[in-house]
């Protein structure tokens, strides 16, 4: 779950693994993180969406360029697997798929992508896998230790 703020309103989310939870829990989750936060908050809008997120890391070794089409961003699966961040990979995809057409090489895309940043989808799919098992055993509170072990640790 993320609250992220500005100075005219907030943005609150929660993200799950797919078939984890259904919606309504997943909603009441977040409406009493919220809640407990921001008692006097009012919801203006609602929005949800399926957010791709490979935890096999041979996912990424599949093509996302042939003759007379490419794929980029959430088309391409190009998602953080672990937070589901995916702006930085859609900006940087449309960016390199631009490149590659620009140089009548639509196939080359798929060794720019991957090059650029490739590596990290994968590894980043290697500790889903790792952190799912964790999961399984010790709980949910896992997920959360861990990514805040490693957002902590890169502060550093």
């Amino acid at each position: 779950m993320w609250i992220l703020s500005s100075s005219r309103h907030s943005t609150a989310g929660i993200l799950a693994q797919d078939g984890s939870i259904n919606g309504k829990e997943l909603l009441d989750h977040l409406y009493r993180f919220v809640n407990d936060l921001y008692p006097s908050a009012k919801i203006i809008s609602k929005y949800s969406a399926f957010i791709p997120s490979a935890s096999d890391p041979s996912f990424y070794d599949q093509p996302c360029a042939g003759d007379n089409w490419i794929l980029v961003g959430d088309a391409a699966g190009h998602t953080e697997p672990l937070l589901g961040e995916g702006i930085y990979y859609a900006m940087k995809s449309g960016q390199l798929a631009a490149q590659a057409i620009t140089a009548g090489d639509i196939i080359g895309y798929d060794k720019l992508w991957r090059d650029c940043y490739g590596n990290i989808l994968k590894e980043s799919s290697i500790n889903k896998q790792n952190l799912l098992v964790l999961t399984d055993k010790f709980g949910s509170e896992a997920y959360g230790a861990f990514l805040y072990y490693n957002i902590f640790m890169n502060q550093l």
